[in-house]
């Protein structure tokens, strides 16, 4: 029997320590379990520009839960509810001028009341779907509104009815355009929201321009009750697809996205509990909640905002005005002058997601300063033509350039979402709303107070003004960025 060396002890005693150090290592290098629910919907690339729809997923999210069919479903609440808000437009006048023998100006009133319940709805929305954590309910309950107030029309027999018709309509509004804005924003990444928010913008353009000739022929042709059978159905079919959809693990997906990049530098990978995935959706800690003033101090908030109530005050703007200038001009009939309205309208249908693509790849406020110097160059050309081609053509140069300041606005808001105040889309994109219905307000009112005074040259050249002054402030606010690049 061969005797034990010094050197076989030796080797004897340095297996025994590394079996010992083994021992003591084997709890943290045990196998992790992991949830399959954790990959569902998440990226699996740590790129800055992991997208939320990937398809390399370990499990593929379910159809009801992916982003294209999420801005599919947003994109069809706008559409309807401006479907419904612009086909009753023709409506309206007669109801008020023939059916109750009233003055034409209550007819305002009447867009005053929606305008004053978007106005007051919105802030409402936008607080309580963050504080929620919630973007499914707020917009069914404001479907449901919307379709009860479609059926209502078929009950009115008073001038009050029509008034709290339209008051619910309103409240309807604020829900569907803050909830589902803020939704989209929720769902995609801060370099693909100017895509889908420009898909979302075509669908307003769509129903605003589909709305006014759907509605007046089937209140002409098929009944004064068929248009608000159609519209209650529409709205019922897009509350069920809003039923049908969840967007739980897309933001989700998007959060954990977040999380992940800011955990690198750290190199520590953990699982998440059940309770962690929920409160990604329901209360992270991280989630920022600020207050309305507070996000008004952010240039990117108010300068938006500002924009949004001279660009849509210019586009409302000329509702009342274009109109009689087109018949004293051309002798145009009120046909016609409908038909007018469709070379402004068509382009920002297809333009609106070629904008906001652009917007994902370039700087939003060098777009936004492009589009409102064409728009402060085009809108005095309207008073120019002295013949009806020349007025078409016209009319298809201000469409296609005024799609170009609409859509950057959207993207640009939801990029402060993303940077500072991760929970808080839903009142930022209430701020919005809030420009939006102000500008509903006060855009009609100054155009025809302007054209009664000077023609249509004088409110046609003031939005001018105001284009420049907007695009002057926008000069600003991207010098401020630049200098914050330069110093980092």
């Amino acid at each position: 029997m061969r005797t034990r060396t010094a050197t076989d002890m030796s080797t004897d005693g340095s297996l025994e320590s590394r079996s010992s150090s083994l021992e003591r290592l084997a709890p943290l290098v045990a196998p992790v379990s992991i949830d399959p629910t954790l990959v569902n919907g998440a990226s699996t690339t740590d790129d800055a520009t992991a997208c939320p729809d990937d398809e390399d997923d370990a499990v593929p999210r379910p159809l009801r839960s992916r982003p294209w069919v999420i801005v599919a479903m947003v994109t069809l609440v706008i559409f309807v509810d401006a479907l419904i808000y612009s086909g009753v437009v023709p409506i309206l006048p007669y109801i008020v001028r023939e059916q109750l023998q009233l003055k034409p100006e209550y007819t305002g009133y009447l867009v005053g009341a929606f305008a004053a319940s978007l106005l007051i709805a919105t802030p409402i929305f936008g607080i309580v779907s963050d504080r929620a954590r919630d973007r499914k309910w707020p917009i069914v309950v404001s479907l449901a509104a919307l379709a009860a107030a479609s059926l209502l029309f078929l009950l009115c027999t008073q001038y009050w009815h029509y008034l709290l018709v339209r008051l619910i309509q309103g409240f309807a509004a604020a829900g569907n355009w803050t909830v589902g804005l803020a939704l989209v924003a929720d769902v995609f990444p801060a370099n693909q929201l100017g895509a889908s928010m420009g898909i979302v913008m075509s669908g307003l353009s769509a129903g605003n321009l589909l709305g006014p000739s759907l509605g007046g022929t089937l209140f002409d042709h098929l009944g004064q009750k068929t248009p608000y059978y159609l519209f209650a159905a529409l709205t019922f079919l897009v509350l069920l697809f809003r039923l049908f959809v969840d967007e739980r693990p897309a933001m989700i997906a998007k959060k954990r996205v977040h999380r992940r990049r800011e955990s690198e530098s750290t190199l520590v990978a953990r699982t998440e509990t059940k309770e962690e995935r929920e409160s990604m959706v329901e209360g992270a800690k991280d989630d920022v909640n600020p207050s309305i003033m507070a996000l008004l101090r952010e240039p990117a908030i108010w300068v938006n905002c500002v924009a949004v109530v001279a660009m849509s005050s210019i586009n409302i703007g000329l509702e009342p005005v274009l109109p009689p200038y087109l018949t004293e001009t051309f002798g145009t009939t009120v046909a016609e002058n409908g038909y007018l309205f469709l070379p402004i309208g068509v382009p920002n249908i297809f333009l609106g997601p070629i904008v906001g693509y652009l917007c994902d790849r370039y700087s939003s406020h060098l777009i936004m300063i492009v589009g409102l110097a064409l728009v402060a160059i085009c809108v005095p050309l309207i008073t120019l033509p002295t013949t009806m081609g020349a007025c078409i053509a016209v009319l298809i140069v201000f469409g296609c350039v005024f799609a170009v300041p609409l859509t950057p606005v959207l993207p640009d808001m939801g990029s402060v979402v993303e940077r500072k105040y991760s929970g808080a889309s839903g009142i930022v994109y209430g701020l919005f709303n809030v420009s939006f219905a102000v500008a509903l307000f006060i855009g009609p009112i100054i155009s025809s107070q302007l054209y009664s005074v000077g023609g249509l040259l004088l409110p046609m050249g003031i939005f001018s003004g105001i284009a420049i002054a907007i695009m002057i402030l926008y000069c600003c606010m991207r010098s401020a960025d630049v200098r914050i690049v330069l110093a980092c």
